[in-house]
């Protein structure tokens, strides 16, 4: 939790309102649990492929449709992400 004093630092170094401050930490914590979340299930879906296994958790149309992060981007955007990842979009 940011201190009185380090909102006012950031607030007049950024030109940033409390109200951004709060919103970017919000934002970044918000993207840090969806890493951590990410990287869980990227090892999952190594590991399955490892031992070729074709499915396991969540079909992947489901995942991006309630996957916060992946949701409110382009499914063209979307499946780049998810390739890069190692993921097959196709199968």
């Amino acid at each position: 939790m940011l201190t009185n004093e380090d909102l006012i630092e950031i607030c007049e170094k950024y030109n940033l309102s409390r109200g951004q401050v709060y919103s970017i930490k919000s934002q970044f914590a918000s993207m840090c649990m969806m890493s951590d979340a990410w990287c869980k299930l990227n090892k999952i879906v190594q590991s399955a492929t490892e031992l070729g296994e074709k499915q396991v958790g969540v079909n992947i149309d489901y995942f991006i449709s309630n996957c916060i992060f992946l949701r409110g981007a382009l499914e063209h955007i979307t499946r780049r992400i998810l390739v890069s990842a190692g993921l097959d979009v196709n199968g």
